[in-house]
Formats: C-alpha cells, sequence, structure tokens
C-alpha cells in the first residue's frame, strides 16, 4: 500500500480515478488573478519612470511573478485536466 494509505489513491483523485472538482473550478479563478497580474505589470511598465524615482521598480519584477507563476499554475492545471480525461 503506498505511503498515503489507500491503495490507488493519489493525491488530487477521487476514489473512482476521476479528477477532483477542485481542480476543475481552479481554472477560473487562477486565470482571472493572472490576468490582474498581467493589467498591474502593464500599467507599472508605463510607470516606469516614476517607480524608479521612487525607488520602486522592483514592483515591476513582483508583477512579472505573479503572472508568471499564474501562467505556469494555468499550464499546469489545464495539463492534470487532460491527463485526467485521458485517464492518467
Amino acid at each position: 500500500m503506498p505511503a498515503g494509505g489507500r491503495a490507488g489513491y493519489r493525491a488530487g483523485m477521487s476514489t473512482d480515478g476521476r479528477l477532483a472538482k477542485a481542480d476543475h473550478d481552479a481554472i477560473l479563478p487562477v486565470a482571472i488573478g493572472t490576468g490582474l497580474w498581467l493589467v498591474v505589470l502593464l500599467v507599472l511598465v508605463l510607470r516606469r519612470d516614476s517607480l524608479d524615482a521612487a525607488g520602486n521598480g522592483w514592483w515591476i519584477l513582483a508583477a512579472a511573478v505573479g503572472a508568471l507563476s499564474g501562467a505556469l499554475g494555468l499550464v499546469f492545471l489545464f495539463w492534470r485536466r487532460t491527463r485526467g480525461a485521458n485517464g492518467g
């Protein structure tokens, strides 16, 4: 039996092998959050001069990391959804 307990159980999967509903439901909020990070990044890039003058130029990098993290999260969620639809 696997270290997690039940035989045949994988994290995020229901006991009958289907993806948990939460995986599918996570796509919309992650997409919205990623879109918001992209909007923030665009605004910050347009205001770069004033940010640099105030010593806050690092905010651009923070927004870029947020957008990249969200994009990678979306890739993972879509990959996991297709993997679950194909039976693993």
